[in-house]
């Protein structure tokens, strides 16, 4: 693993800060949002719009036995995981910034008291506010597959349901880079779909 700052996409190249160029058997571009920034290299990344959303990280310590849990309700949703708890989450569909809001921290508060009515610990005031820009797409669904102008692999665009989509995208990138059988519904999450 290495981490810089990508400044270019091809098939078989990634471009760094510094102008160093990496080799590559294939590229599979898999940045959120972040992907849209490689939109002139690979012009099915252009569909991406921004989803801005803030979550809280509760302080307190959650019990182990919620690991690996959420619960949902109309109000939003808990995650449980290393300890921790999360309620989230808003969605400012269009807003890319990561401003956090007072007003958005103020109302996942108030939703979180009517979701726990005292089957949980309410958000507390220490919260720590967190904010997100997830991608989209203009029809919901992932981007999921190869770009055909720049034969770079792209899996983005879940929205809120990377954790759900996460297992399907690597299960049909791999197919495509070994050339085993896309999954049946691949055509759905065809990147290609809107150019």
């Amino acid at each position: 693993w290495r981490e810089a700052n990508v400044l270019k996409v091809a098939a078989h190249e990634v471009v760094l800060a510094g102008d160093e160029h990496l080799s590559a058997g294939h590229v599979v571009v898999c940045a959120g949002f972040g992907s849209a920034r490689f939109a002139a290299d690979v012009p099915s990344l252009s569909a991406l719009s921004p989803i801005k959303g803030h979550l809280l990280d509760m302080t307190r310590k959650s019990d182990p036995a919620l690991a690996g849990r959420m619960v949902r309700s109309p109000w939003g949703y808990f995650v449980f995981y290393d300890g921790l708890s999360k309620f989230g989450a808003t969605m400012q569909t269009g807003r890319g910034d990561t401003d956090i809001e007072d007003s958005a921290v103020a109302s996942l508060k108030d939703k979180s008291l009517k979701f726990t009515s005292g089957l949980m610990p309410a958000i507390d005031e220490a919260a720590v506010a967190r904010v997100g820009v997830r991608a989209a797409s203009p029809d919901h669904w992932p981007l999921i597959g190869k770009d055909a102008a720049s034969s770079v692999w792209v899996a983005t665009g879940m929205r809120r349901n990377g954790w759900i989509y996460g297992p399907y995208a690597a299960e049909a990138i791999i197919a495509g880079l070994t050339g085993a059988p896309l999954p049946d519904d691949a055509g759905v999450y065809d990147p290609n779909r809107f150019n």
